[in-house]
């Protein structure tokens, strides 16, 4: 990625080169209570992932964190060249790991992400800062 954008933008090949060198660097980090979360449900249930990460950053990440180890699955926009939240990027997920919505918690932080995954028939959970993941699973039956 960063030799074809910097033959796109000459000017800024220098910018480029940092970006893409040092984009790790830029990731914040992650949120340890939420993350702590996956090994147990890993243990009852399939875990996929669909975001809008970059396919040139996200084999980044992906080496920077292990709990993408536990994930059977993700859709990738950067790879799909498509974004959430255009229904089209859950059908691939729906599609590719034969997920039925119905029985399926979508937990995003974003209420247009949420709205189209309701619209898809998935159980949905905005996640914003005043709720507590570890409670609201507990809440739902999903984890003791």
């Amino acid at each position: 990625a960063t030799l074809s954008k910097q033959k796109e933008h000459p000017g800024y090949s220098d910018e480029i080169a940092l970006y893409y060198g040092r984009w790790i660097e830029m990731v914040g980090g992650i949120f340890d209570e939420n993350v702590k979360l996956l090994t147990p449900l890993k243990e009852k249930y399939n875990l996929y992932g669909l975001t809008n990460w970059s396919a040139e950053t996200l084999p980044l990440a992906q080496a920077k964190y292990d709990f993408f180890d536990l994930l059977d699955g993700i859709v990738v926009s950067g790879a799909e060249k498509i974004v959430k939240p255009d229904p089209a990027l859950y059908h691939i997920l729906i599609d590719r790991y034969r997920i039925d919505p119905r029985e399926t918690l979508f937990i995003d932080d974003n209420p247009e992400n949420i709205q189209t995954a309701k619209q898809l028939g998935f159980q949905t959970l905005h996640l914003t800062p005043q709720i507590n993941l570890e409670q609201e699973l507990k809440n739902r039956g999903i984890i003791d």
